[in-house]
């Protein structure tokens, strides 16, 4: 690798011209000599702008922390959500001419469904996340009739907390789905059983229930769809981000002289080797989600690039490794980490 960026010296020696009969020639070349600190016979590295550097390293940290802006998304639709679902059974219960303990129940209660439901609805299909939003009121009601029935008596309310709690998490065996179903089946006997409604506020609870499954619905589907083509673009970028990410921390391991700066950047670029299989991963999900791929593209073959671009990365993070175990010798980490940057 060193060879590689080792540039021949130029020629010092040159022929004298002849004083008769030859034409002039050009004067000899002058050797030029090398800058302070660069080795005889090595041509200088190439100077990168620290702004332009910085900016790089900024942009690869916005896009590999967040790959496919999942956690971007989940916070942003979370968070309309739940606001949104506060206005609107607020303007309910205030155009209903609801008592203010019901406002709040209301407004309690249409929140957790949104919050809830943002994370349900975060697939990429439309269809799938309307059989999903069908079925949030009949999971809240599901624990929120046993806990209005069992309400006024403590030994019951308690004992319905135990079953109510080991069918919310034995419905997970269902599917992702029914994670959120038993989440809404515990909260909704969780609420009947410490703010006590009445049957005669059954009505008003259903309705504002329906309203918090409309809006975060709407929300999800329309607003804020989650794109699977999109997802991909941005996690294709984490991918390419993150393997930078890997590059640079293996320039810094080859050229740190400190043993323990050496020790540090070995476990840091351990952790972006983890992070960059993270992201292949995520890859390989979003790309078989339909009308993910871009035209003329397949799944198969995007595999394949990404394992080779995987395998590369990993190869150069291992030979990093390794050379930065051996001796320390000036002019040979040094060199390779010249190479990598």
């Amino acid at each position: 690798m060193a060879e590689g960026i080792r540039s021949e010296a130029p020629h010092a020696a040159t022929a004298a011209p002849h004083l008769t009969t030859s034409p002039a020639a050009p004067p000899p070349a002058v050797p030029q000599t090398p800058a302070p600190g660069t080795p005889a016979g090595r041509a200088p590295a190439p100077r990168t702008s620290a702004l332009r550097t910085a900016a790089h390293g900024i942009r690869d940290f916005h896009l590999g922390s967040d790959p496919g802006l999942g956690r971007l998304r989940s916070a942003l639709v979370a968070g309309l959500a739940m606001a949104g679902a506060l206005g609107i059974e607020y303007l309910y219960a205030r155009l209903g001419g609801a008592a203010p303990q019901d406002m709040i129940v209301y407004m309690i209660i249409g929140t957790v469904v949104a919050m809830l439901g943002s994370n349900a609805l975060a697939g990429p299909s439309p269809a799938a996340n309307l059989r999903i939003a069908v079925f949030f009121p009949v999971a809240l009601f599901a624990g929120l009739l046993p806990g209005i029935a069992v309400a006024e008596h403590e030994v019951p309310m308690l004992a319905g907390f135990v079953v109510v709690m080991f069918a919310a998490v034995y419905v997970r065996r269902f599917g992702l789905a029914y994670f959120f179903y038993g989440f809404m089946g515990w909260m909704g006997y969780f609420f009947a059983a410490f703010l006590h409604p009445r049957l005669s506020q059954l009505p008003g609870l259903l309705v504002a229930v329906l309203l918090a499954t409309a809006w975060v619905t709407a929300l999800c589907l329309v607003l804020l769809r989650n794109r699977a083509g999109n997802a991909l673009r941005h996690t294709r970028a984490a991918f390419g981000a993150r393997a930078r990410a890997v590059a640079r921390t293996a320039a810094a391991l080859l050229a740190a002289e400190s043993p323990r700066r050496r020790e540090r950047l070995r476990r840091e670029l351990h952790a972006r080797q983890l992070g960059l299989a993270e992201t292949a991963l995520l890859i390989e999900g979003w790309s078989t989600e339909p009308g993910a791929l871009p035209e003329g593209w397949s799944a198969r073959a995007l595999r394949r690039r990404l394992l080779e671009a995987q395998l590369a990365v990993e190869a150069l993070a291992h030979a990093a490794d390794t050379l930065a175990r051996q001796p320390y010798e000036p002019e040979g980490p040094r060199a390779a980490a010249h190479a990598i940057a």
